[in-house]
């Protein structure tokens, strides 16, 4: 089953994000929030989702291209390796909170009826990010993945 790296989605939780300051003083987070899509967390600009609202949930290892609707991530988020350019979504930890991968405004979409779960990879030219095998490991494999070794057609754990 291909992996979909983009897709429409629901966010299921909007919270406020509470951290501690320098002086052990509870605070709460001006310009972000903590959301929730498919059982992943994200952090995202405060009142731009609301509790059921459709996005677009970009999985982490995704690499999105270079249009003027991702510039914002120019400054975190821009790679030019490897044969990839643009704009590599990762895992990333702001105010204590981690963020697994981003959500857009179902927007950047432009035109057109989406259901939830559907794959919009292909729409946006958004691919994943495979990093080379290391020269000092590249040819070392000794066989294929053990079958006494016990497997799942899980995709990952996440959002425990």
């Amino acid at each position: 089953m291909k992996r979909k790296l983009a897709s429409v989605q629901k966010v299921v939780s909007v919270d406020p994000i509470v951290f501690k300051d320098n002086n052990g003083m509870e605070q709460t987070a001006e310009n972000i929030e903590r959301i929730q899509v498919l059982g992943w967390t994200l952090v995202a600009q405060k009142g731009e989702f609301r509790l059921g609202d459709q996005c677009v949930f970009v999985e982490p290892d995704a690499v999105l291209p270079e249009r003027p609707e991702f510039e914002f991530l120019r400054k975190c988020c821009y790679i030019d390796k490897n044969g990839f350019r643009g704009f590599l979504i990762g895992t990333s930890r702001r105010l204590g909170i981690i963020s697994q991968g981003i959500a857009l405004h179902i927007s950047v979409l432009g035109d057109g009826n989406y259901e939830i779960g559907e794959d919009v990879s292909n729409v946006l030219g958004i691919v994943k990010y495979d990093p080379p095998v290391p020269a000092c490991i590249s040819g070392l494999a000794k066989g294929n993945f053990p079958s006494f070794v016990l497997g799942t057609d899980e995709l990952r754990v996440h959002g425990i």
